[in-house]
């Protein structure tokens, strides 16, 4: 938002987002929030070798794919379900006049790739990003806040405006053999749905 010049150091404000006392005084006398929070993944080094030793060494058509992990207290759960739910009452409860939600293609895709991402092969539990981001969205259009919610494709760090965004609804864009945008572009999105009138 800085560098699109929608907001200076002053009117940005960064809170732990699975702290619900530390969101509320972050947005004590906002009038607008861009919720662009996720899960980081990180990727475990020995399945990368794996990957490779499968790939180079054996020359198998399908090595398969690393292994990544979720930091304690950063799972997609804790961060995309729960923090962003925390996000959206303590938007409510400061009386935020707009909310932007940036969350991601594929959300209509339990199968999704990104879902599998940190999911445990014992039990099945953790990862499923895609889904948490989900019912948090469904949260914030139940809350009765004036929201915009945002399912960027992949995001590239290019100039913003050198080429024309395409929109769709329901992932109807995945479809599509390319699918990545700017996080300018995102960025200058977020703006306009900050500024424009609904």
């Amino acid at each position: 938002l800085r560098k699109v010049g929608g907001a200076d150091d002053a009117e940005i404000v960064q809170a732990d987002v699975t702290d619900g006392a530390a969101l509320a005084a972050a947005m004590a006398g906002c009038d607008s929030v861009v919720l662009c929070t996720s899960a980081v993944p990180q990727i475990l080094p020995f399945s990368i070798a794996k990957v490779l030793f499968k790939k180079v060494v054996l020359r198998r058509a399908e090595p398969g794919r690393p292994k990544f992990k979720f930091a304690p207290g950063g799972t997609p759960e804790e961060v995309d379900w729960l923090g962003a739910k925390l996000q959206i009452d303590a938007a409510k409860a400061a009386g935020v006049k707009r909310f932007v939600f940036v969350s991601s293609m594929g959300g209509t895709q339990p199968d999704n790739f990104l879902n599998s991402i940190g999911k445990s092969d014992e039990d099945g539990s953790g990862g499923d990003i895609l889904l948490w981001k989900r019912k948090a969205e469904r949260y914030l259009i139940s809350s009765g806040l004036e929201y915009t919610i945002l399912h960027p494709g992949g995001l590239v760090d290019k100039p913003a405006g050198a080429r024309e965004l395409t929109v769709g609804v329901d992932d109807e864009l995945l479809g599509q053999a390319f699918r990545q945008v700017p996080r300018a572009d995102v960025a200058r999105v977020c703006c306009a749905a900050l500024t424009e009138p609904a």
